[in-house]
């Protein structure tokens, strides 16, 4: 993975999309690896034991951030890498 991307190829089921322009300070955006300070606002979906899972409804009072899809050159890329390691890379 080219590293000068500013995103990740594929979020984890624990990212949180938020919307950048709350994360701005100065009217800087942040960088991947910037640490930031949320508040987020949500219901909780399960108990177990001693840990409450929450779904966040709101970060920094706005609705959460639709869910980024996938680029066209996202895509072909993992289907290059599919193909690629299914083929044992050789050709």
């Amino acid at each position: 993975m080219d590293s000068s991307i500013d995103a990740p190829e594929e979020g984890t089921s624990d990212d949180l999309p938020v919307a950048i322009g709350t994360l701005e300070i100065d009217g800087l955006r942040p960088k991947v690896g910037d640490p930031v300070d949320l508040k987020v606002s949500g219901s909780i979906t399960k108990i177990v034991d001693e840990t409450a899972f929450v779904k966040p409804d709101t970060v920094n009072d706005q609705p959460m951030a639709p869910k980024v899809q996938a680029t066209d050159e996202q895509n072909l890329r993992a289907q290059a890498q599919a193909l690629d390691a299914s083929s044992g890379g050789v050709y």
